[in-house]
């Protein structure tokens, strides 16, 4: 028997659907560090990691150019 002191659902009940098959991809990078190093080479720019306020504002943003150039120079020390 459900608490009659719960709050009622809003809004319409949601339903998943089956989406279009994905594709298999055979040029996957090797690991995680590989694909990072290929996606901060091909978009640096990219927001890889945001960090937010307690508003929700972005207070940094890690682009994934700014990562690999921060994981090349800590291989180099």
């Amino acid at each position: 028997q459900p608490d009659p002191n719960l709050p009622k659902a809003e809004g319409a009940q949601m339903v998943a659907t089956r989406g279009e098959q994905l594709g298999v991809v055979t040029n996957w990078p090797p690991s995680l560090e590989a694909a990072l190093q290929r996606w901060g080479t091909i978009s640096p720019k990219a927001p890889c990691l945001t960090t937010m306020d307690t508003n929700g504002k972005p207070l940094y943003v890690l682009t994934y150019g700014k990562k690999v150039i921060r994981r090349l120079c800590s291989l180099s020390l």
